[in-house]
């Protein structure tokens, strides 16, 4: 993606694709992206990083695109909470390897 020149707030947006196993997985889109060419991003968090724990990044288009929360089959709402839910101890693991780097 070029220069961004817009940036949006995504609300109840989720990128999804699928997995090399077949699976259907989800992120949470936090905001648009629009660069001078006019492509639109969803950037979705991640922490495939240690020295980076948090940060965004392009949601990932093969195999996968964008659909809104309203527009699910309650079934992968379901499967959208699931993936995209951090608990508590995911939390605290995240903040521990933030402070061991």
């Amino acid at each position: 993606m070029d220069k961004e020149l817009h940036i949006s707030a995504a609300e109840d947006w989720y990128s999804f694709r699928i997995s090399a196993s077949g699976e259907l997985e989800f992120k949470r889109v936090a905001l648009w992206a629009a660069d001078k060419q006019g492509s639109v991003r969803g950037l979705v968090s991640g922490s495939g990083n240690k020295k980076f724990a948090n940060y965004l990044y392009n949601a990932p288009h093969a195999h996968g695109g964008y659909i809104h929360w309203n527009d699910m089959t309650p079934d992968q709402q379901k499967k959208a909470k699931q993936d995209c839910q951090i608990d508590i101890d995911r939390l605290k693991e995240l903040q521990a390897d933030d402070t061991s780097s």
